[in-house]
């Protein structure tokens, strides 16, 4: 399995739709002007009841914690664009 039909399982499971990749979007998100994260979110069309599009990628684990795992954030407002899916799954995760 490569990395997007990974991706594209990951979204069936979660949220329970088809989906197929459209394009890959490079992101860097900062704050006070430090990257706290950089990579590559990849945007994919989706059957789901309530949006089209679905933002996902890979969560590298720090050294010596769980192993990575995807992240599958649904464009559905406030969330509208790669970077805010990011800033989101960001927040998500510092909260616990």
């Amino acid at each position: 399995m490569n990395y997007i039909e990974a991706l594209r399982e990951a979204i069936s499971k979660k949220h329970r739709c088809d989906s197929r990749h459209i394009e890959s979007i490079a992101v860097t998100e900062t704050y006070k002007n430090n990257v706290v994260w950089s990579g590559t979110v990849e945007v994919f069309v989706v059957n789901h009841l309530e949006t089209e599009i679905c933002y996902a990628w890979e969560h590298c684990a720090e050294q010596g914690k769980k192993k990575s795992r995807y992240v599958t954030v649904l464009h559905i407002p406030p969330i509208d664009s790669p970077l805010k899916a990011v800033r989101a799954a960001i927040i998500s995760e510092a909260q616990g």
